[in-house]
Order: C-alpha cells, then sequence, then structure tokens
C-alpha cells in the first residue's frame, strides 16, 4: 500500500460529482491558533508586511502603515487557492502586490509586486490616504481580482490603471517574472476574473461605469486580448462583480449586481433592479442568457459553483436599510432559485470548497439583526436608527448532496474589512494492489483502476485538510493577519 498526497486540479470534477452527506453540520467551526503574520525583509527576500504595520517599518519604507491606509484598514481585495501547489493568494494593496502564503506551512512565502496599491498621494516616499483628501475610491486601485492558470503555469492580477498583470510561475507556484500587462482599453480597474481550462481562456471584468465591459484574453505565453470587449453598458451605477466557469455546461456565470437600463442585445428586455446572473459563451463570446433575482434584494456581488450546477449568490448590503439580508443558490442550468437563506448575507467574494462540499461567504456587511444598515442613522431630523450593530462575518453552508437540500452552518465573527476568502483543502489517496472496480461513493472516496507501479489496483482518496483563509484587520483588542478557519475537533 501507498500513500501519496495529492491535490491535482483533476480530482475537483470528482469531488463535485460525489458531495459529502448533507446531515446537519455541529457548529463546531472557529479560528484556529493560527493567524499568519510577516514582516518585509530586505532584498533579494522582499516579502510583504502582513498585517499592514502599525509604525513605519524601516524595511519597507514604501509599505502603509494602517493609519496611512485607505479609511485606516488594511486595504486587500480578492484571494484565490491553488490546489495544485497549495499555494493562496492575496491581493494587497497595501503592498502593492500579490501576497503568497504556503498552506502546508501557514507561512508568508512569496510576492509579486508592481501593482498601483491604494492610489493615494505619495508624501515622503510613502502612500498617504490621510492627507485631508477624500480617499481614492477602489476603482483605481490595485492589485484587485487574482487567479491562477494551468499549462502555462501563469499568476493573473487586475491593477488599477486598467491593465491585467500576468507572471509566469514556477512549480512551487513562485513567480519568476512579470509576463505581460495585458490592456483592453480600460481605463479603469480591472477587476474579477475567471479561467477556463477548455478554451485557454480568462475572461475579465472591467467594472466602472468608465468602462462596463468583460474581456477575452488567452491563456499563452504571450497573453493577448480575443474578441471585441462584451459591452455592459446596462450595469451602469452597479458594477460587475464575481465569474465563475462551468466546465459542464462550458459557459461562464457573471454576477452583476444590478441593471439601469434595458438592452436586448444583452438579453435585458427587462430591468434587474435586484441584479441578474450573466450567461456568457466563451465561443460565441456574447451573452447569451440573463438570469433575474427580481423581487429578491439580492443585488449579487459573489459567485460561486457548487454541486449539481448549483450556483451560489453572495447577495451584498446594498438593500434599502431595514432589509433583511439573504444568500441564495441558483440552478446554472435554467436560473430557477432553489433556495434562499436568510441566516446570512452582506457578502463580497464567496467561495466553494470541493474538499469538503461547503460554501463559504466573506460576509463583510452583515449585522447582528440580519438587517441592512444596522447600527446607523439616516439624515432625517430627528434621525431615524436601525437597531443593531454590523457584525461582520465568514458564513458556512453545507452544500447538500443529490438527496437534499443544502443548509445553513454556521456564522463566525471576523472584522469588518474581510470582504475575502478562499478555501484550502488537500487529499490523501492510498494505492493498493489488486482489481479495482471503478466506483465512487458519497463519503469522498474513490476507487479505480491503476497504481504507482501501472498495475492494477484500487484507490482511495480523502481529504486531509480543509480550512479556510480570511484576512483579519487590526481591532483594538486583537492583531491582524490571515485567519485560518475550519473545524475545531
Amino acid at each position: 500500500m501507498k500513500t501519496k498526497i495529492f491535490s491535482a486540479v483533476v480530482l475537483v470534477s470528482f469531488l463535485l460529482a460525489t458531495a459529502v452527506s448533507a446531515l446537519a453540520d455541529p457548529q463546531n467551526y472557529g479560528l484556529r491558533t493560527v493567524r499568519i503574520t510577516s514582516k518585509c525583509t530586505t532584498p533579494p527576500t522582499t516579502l510583504p508586511d502582513v498585517p499592514p504595520p502599525a509604525a513605519p517599518d524601516a524595511n519597507c519604507p514604501k509599505v502603509p502603515t494602517i493609519t496611512q491606509s485607505p479609511s485606516a484598514r488594511w486595504s486587500v481585495d480578492i484571494s484565490w487557492f491553488d490546489p495544485n501547489t497549495q499555494k493562496f493568494y492575496l491581493a494587497d494593496r497595501n503592498n502593492f502586490g500579490i501576497d503568497i502564503i504556503d498552506t502546508n506551512t501557514d507561512q508568508v512565502v512569496g510576492f509579486a509586486g508592481g501593482f498601483v496599491g491604494g492610489n493615494c498621494p505619495v508624501i515622503a516616499g510613502v502612500q498617504d490616504c490621510t492627507n485631508g483628501t477624500v480617499n481614492p475610491p477602489a476603482n483605481s486601485g490595485g492589485p484587485n481580482g487574482v487567479l491562477t492558470t494551468t499549462n502555462p503555469s501563469q499568476l493573473w492580477a487586475g491593477d488599477g490603471n486598467g491593465t491585467v498583470k500576468v507572471f509566469s510561475l514556477d512549480a512551487n507556484g513562485l513567480p519568476t517574472a512579470l509576463l505581460k500587462s495585458v490592456s483592453a482599453g480600460g481605463v479603469k480597474r480591472a477587476d474579477e476574473m475567471a479561467f477556463d481550462p477548455d478554451d485557454h481562456l480568462v475572461l475579465a471584468a472591467w467594472d466602472d461605469d468608465a468602462d462596463l465591459f468583460v474581456q477575452f484574453i488567452s491563456v499563452s505565453s504571450n497573453p493577448t486580448p480575443v474578441g471585441s470587449p462584451i459591452k455592459i453598458p446596462e450595469a451602469a451605477g452597479c458594477g460587475i462583480e464575481q465569474p465563475v466557469y462551468n466546465h459542464h455546461l462550458r459557459k461562464f456565470f457573471v454576477a452583476i449586481p444590478c441593471t439601469s437600463a434595458l438592452n436586448a442585445a444583452n438579453h435585458n428586455t427587462a430591468l434587474h433592479t435586484n441584479g441578474e446572473i450573466a450567461v456568457i459563451d466563451p465561443t460565441t463570446k456574447s451573452i447569451v442568457n440573463v438570469f433575474g433575482v427580481d423581487g429578491t434584494l439580492c443585488f449579487p456581488h459573489g459567485l460561486a459553483l457548487g454541486p449539481r450546477d448549483n450556483l451560489l449568490l453572495g447577495c451584498s448590503g446594498d438593500a434599502p436599510t431595514g432589509s433583511q439580508m439573504r444568500s441564495i443558490i441558483m440552478s446554472a442550468i435554467d436560473g430557477s432559485i432553489l433556495q434562499t437563506f436568510t441566516q446570512l448575507g452582506g457578502s463580497d467574494e464567496v467561495w466553494y470548497n470541493p474538499g469538503d462540499n461547503h460554501y463559504y461567504l466573506a460576509m463583510s456587511s452583515w449585522t447582528s439583526t440580519g438587517l441592512t444598515g444596522a447600527g446607523t442613522c439616516d439624515k432625517a431630523t430627528p434621525p431615524v436608527c436601525q437597531p443593531g450593530k454590523g457584525t461582520p462575518s465568514l458564513g458556512i453552508i453545507n452544500a447538500g448532496d443529490a438527496d437534499g437540500d443544502a443548509s445553513w452552518v454556521q456564522n463566525i465573527p471576523t472584522t469588518r474589512t474581510s470582504h475575502s476568502v478562499a478555501a484550502v483543502y488537500a487529499l490523501q489517496c492510498e494505492e493498493n494492489n489488486g482489481n479495482g472496480n471503478g466506483h465512487s461513493n458519497g463519503k469522498g472516496k474513490s476507487k479505480g483502476k491503476g497504481n504507482s507501479n501501472g498495475n492494477n489496483g484500487e484507490s482511495e482518496c480523502e481529504p486531509i485538510r480543509n480550512r479556510v483563509y480570511v484576512p483579519l484587520t487590526t481591532t483594538s483588542t486583537e492583531p491582524g493577519g490571515i485567519g485560518v478557519y475550519g473545524q475545531i475537533p
């Protein structure tokens, strides 16, 4: 018998097809003792300072302190996990680049720099967002969306100057060189992206009103825009949010928080003021359908593909004050709403983990009452105040199996800037000599023919690591860093 650790992406399809039981989970998830941090070191091994320093760091003279960062916070955007290299990538504007964490050791091990950062004024060699001016909008900062690709192995991230930066990666998932800064004509930030390994394309979104389009870019040694931009002018005032690619349906799905005009060319023959999911065909390079979420007060920002061609919509906190927040599971096949959860909402990025068959939601706008605007007052005289307070949280949903619905598991408090999340998993496979029968069950195990010696045999794979990474800003009582969450024995 041989035991091997596997994280190859080919196993994802197996895990999606053989999801674990939908039995209710015990509420035993929480923050593990580890909280990932690091300090800058001198070249040539310069690594980011995670989290931002409270006082200037002589080793990192260009890194803004927490008080110099936009809104006195850690200015991060989207994160990503690559199961092939077991690396976690975080878009970190304080560090002008991508922080890279080895999930086997929970250590910061690399960095890809050269981004515009928070795009604040530079004072005495340091970006300063507190110079008596309005904080710069996120649409001019970077990095933003981030992902990795295979064949070739590359790191992609959107920047605040309208470009997408592409880095070559070595076998360990660490950058070797900036391969190219790709321009598709956008003047504001390039934001979130999704990768299509079937057609070797990345779909990137330019979400500012000055741009409002998505563009296909080839995944190659010379990444190049493919076809014309797909303009989405009806997203004016709403933006374009998280996309995903569905291998089974061979389509991209893109979260659009709302539409403000009719556009028959994009199948918008009705206003979707509560948002929609746009369906994009990489072959025709056009929007072929839209799934409206009318009447739901969803305004989707996050989007994740789970089992059974289900989509989790991470509904934002943009509904009118006092509205019940929610999260939605939708069929990617026909756009029907399968389930609505009122225990979770106010999300930005959301993630599906095939290792444990759970969805994870970065609910930075969640409140103690579950209502939007809790703890705030309007401008009326006298002001009308919404009871409750902001309680940013990590939300957890068991995605269920073919015989059962998804189920809410737990919400865990995070911090007010925790709008990014990525789940981490690894598999251990045991190979035995003998005749395999080529079947799989629903307990996270697969059995098939062949072993490492080339003989007929049986292999069983089980997830051995399921964790969730969430950036946590510094508070008055706790240090910042990257929180590592999971089931607590």
